[in-house]
Order: structure tokens, then C-alpha cells, then sequence
């Protein structure tokens, strides 16, 4: 597999992150309401809570600039000037270390065939 398709993985997955925080929120609370598939919605709930582990853990990899970085971006959604003012850095700075930080990360998080490891 090629850096940028590694690259690419990461990006996908990293976008995904507030959706899988919703996701577990919503399962919660159809269990909270007595769902009638309990056993299934706690099955899916701990899936998706370990893929969300697996990302937080693979950015406490990162140095802590680093991991502001792809925070800001993809759980905050700011753009990678705006990460620069907060940093002190210039965008084009920020956005070279963030694709620097996402090979990075896909090498932690996923196999040579693209799954999540």
C-alpha cells in the first residue's frame, strides 16, 4: 500500500471520530430505553468504543504539538491556518506535519491490505 492510500485510511478514519462518539452516545441511550436488541446494540457499541480507543491511542503515539494538531483539525474542525495562530506556526507548517502525522498514524492503525488492525 502506498504512503498517500495510508495517508488516505487515516484522514477517513480520523473524520470519523465524532461520528463514532455519536454513534455510542445513541446505542447508550437505546439501551438506557430497554431496546428490544440489547445483546446486538452492546455488541456494535463495543465495537465502535474500541475503535475509538484504537485512534486515541494511536495519537498518544504523537509528540503533544503533534497531537494538537490532528485534535484541532479533526475533532475541533479548524482549518490549518487557524491551527497555526493557535500554534504559533504557518499553515503550510501545520499542514505538512499533519500529513507527516497521518502516515504516522495509519501505519499504527491499520495492515498492508488497508484493514484496521
Amino acid at each position: 500500500m502506498t504512503n498517500e492510500a495510508v495517508r488516505a485510511l487515516a484522514d477517513n478514519l480520523l473524520k470519523s471520530a465524532p461520528s463514532i462518539k455519536n454513534q455510542i452516545k445513541e446505542i447508550d441511550i437505546k439501551i438506557k430505553n430497554n431496546a428490544p436488541n440489547i445483546v446486538e446494540l452492546k455488541t456494535n457499541r463495543d465495537n465502535q468504543k474500541n475503535i475509538l480507543i484504537k485512534i486515541i491511542n494511536a495519537i498518544g503515539t504523537l509528540s503533544y504539538d503533534n497531537q494538537k494538531i490532528i485534535c484541532y483539525k479533526y475533532f475541533e474542525g479548524l482549518s490549518w491556518a487557524e491551527i497555526g495562530v493557535r500554534l504559533s506556526l504557518k499553515g503550510l507548517t501545520v499542514s505538512a506535519r499533519a500529513s507527516k502525522n497521518k502516515l504516522a498514524l495509519g501505519k499504527i492503525l491499520f495492515d498492508n491490505e488497508g484493514d484496521l488492525i
